[in-house]
């Protein structure tokens, strides 16, 4: 019988078998370091993350279910969400409704650390826990998957690529070193956006992450992107937009404009996920960005009255799904 243990962060003596086991289980050719984990789940500026795992009676990592902590902001009130990191199940034990157990876990994890409600973007095998889940609410987030291809020719030579799921490219050094302004939002403050700072930024896009970033600076805007491919199809996944975030504001617009422009000369596509009621999202739409359906699900689950109905207006874009 698996044995259940509930943590802040991750620590080391569990980093061999948690990184053997999650490679297993997601098929990956690589293992992550212990630099790697340690600032996934330990170094983030808003705490360590919850960590529950699942042990065999070797000890070894068999299960996660780690979430981790952010602060989100709405009508100028701080409120404490915490969200999936990492999510798995080892082969040899899935079907014997152990991600049951510990997704249990992290609610009484959560209300013992003080969180005021829960995040969760599950995939289609998760689905059917998450809705026999009394806990758990299914949101209509009004999400899109925006994309501006180089052609239109790309496209009709490559018609099923485009369907496909992003790839991120992955370097295992990261060479690159950004430096970030807090951002000065300019937006509908009753929606329910994550509070981001500089630190925050600066942990997020440096090292050691394993993908490959890179960070467009302007006079009004920094926006990072993410490189990776579609098929056939390479992709410049635009994560984040900050600095003055202003879309009446000209110059932003110049800006954006000219940051697609340069990926299009090197990439097949340019995306970007995002909520629609984000003032981004017509910015993009007016500049040629094609809209797709999401393929993202959202639930939420209420911890606390600071919470309260302000999930009905979540406002999400890349920095919120993106977590590696």
């Amino acid at each position: 019988m698996p044995k259940i243990e509930v943590f802040r962060g991750l620590y080391s003596k569990d980093f061999p078998s948690f990184a053997a086991n999650r490679a297993v289980t997601y098929g990956h050719s690589h293992i992550e370091d212990s630099a790697w984990m340690d600032w996934k789940f330990n170094q983030s500026p808003f705490g360590a993350a919850i960590v529950v795992l699942a042990k065999s009676d070797k000890g070894e990592v068999i299960a996660c279910n780690a979430y981790g902590i952010l602060n989100y902001i709405h009508n100028e009130k701080i409120v404490k969400l915490a969200m999936p990191y990492d999510t798995w199940v080892h082969k040899s034990f899935q079907g014997a409704g152990l991600f049951g157990d510990i997704l249990k876990e992290i609610r009484h994890a959560a209300l013992d650390n003080g969180i005021d409600g829960l995040l969760f973007f599950p995939n289609q095998e998760s689905l059917n826990s998450l809705r026999r889940n009394d806990h758990w609410m299914e949101l209509d987030a009004n999400l899109s998957y925006l994309i501006k291809p180089k052609s239109i020719t790309s496209i009709l030579a490559n018609p099923f690529d485009i369907k496909q799921s992003f790839i991120a490219d992955r370097q295992e050094k990261t060479t690159h070193s950004f430096d970030f302004e807090t951002p000065i939002a300019n937006f509908d403050k009753n929606f329910l956006t994550v509070n981001i700072s500089s630190e925050y930024l600066r942990w997020r896009f440096n090292h050691p992450t394993k993908n490959v970033y890179r960070k467009f600076s302007g006079v009004v805007s920094e926006i990072v992107v993410r490189h990776g491919s579609r098929g056939k199809l390479s992709e410049a996944q635009i994560i984040y937009i900050g600095k003055v975030i202003d879309m009446d504001n000209r110059k932003i617009r110049q800006e954006i404009v000219s940051t697609v422009k340069i990926l299009l000369a090197e990439f097949d596509l340019v995306g970007l996920p995002i909520s629609k009621k984000s003032d981004t999202y017509a910015l993009f739409k007016s500049l040629g960005f094609f809209a797709f359906p999401s393929r993202t699900n959202v639930f939420v689950q209420t911890l606390s009255e600071n919470l309260g109905d302000s999930y009905n207006n979540l406002c999400l874009s890349g920095v919120d799904f993106h977590t590696y």
